[in-house]
């Protein structure tokens, strides 16, 4: 009777090991991209809402603006000076302030929801100069009332209720 014999085969899993260290490779480089681009999404959205909060800051600071030279809002010439940095932070007896205008929650933040803008007057002078400015700050907000996540942006412009140009006069207005 003849003897079977077996042969020693060799180890075959070296290919299965490679495929797989091949595919953890892939994955470690697939979750890495996908994080970088879930944090450049996450740094995209917060500075379009930068840029919507400082939108809403200069909306408040033209609609200040336009509500003096209208007349409805109406500057004292005898408001104390204050000269703290922010407007905000002076006396109310010595600043002219709206309250926030909120749009509500029901409205996305994008369809102009939320809070929009408040702004402050006030009334400084600079150490020697001879006129008097009156500051307009503005401040715009991308968020709800009450949001941790609430953006917000600081607009100031110097405003001199001057005389205007004195070089033509007329029966009405100086031109």
């Amino acid at each position: 009777m003849r003897r079977l014999r077996l042969r020693r085969r060799r180890q075959g899993g070296w290919i299965l090991l490679s495929v797989l260290g091949i595919l953890l490779l892939l994955l470690l480089i697939v979750a890495g991209l996908y994080t970088a681009s879930e944090s450049q999404l996450i740094t995209t959205k917060a500075v379009a809402g930068q840029q919507l909060a400082v939108q809403r800051a200069e909306q408040g600071l033209q609609v200040a603006m336009g509500e003096i030279r209208g007349g409805s809002l109406l500057i004292q010439t005898s408001m104390n000076y204050c000269n703290a940095p922010l407007a905000s932070d002076c006396p109310p007896t010595d600043r002219i302030s709206i309250a926030p205008v909120n749009n509500g929650n029901t409205a996305e933040l994008r369809d102009n929801g939320g809070l929009q803008y408040e702004y402050h007057i006030v009334r400084r002078q600079q150490p020697g100069a001879p006129i008097t400015r009156f500051v307009i700050q503005s401040v715009g907000f991308y968020g709800y009332a009450g949001s941790r996540n609430l953006i917000t942006a600081v607009v100031e412009a110097d405003v001199d209720l001057g005389f205007g140009n004195q070089g033509v006069t007329g029966a009405g207005n100086s031109y």
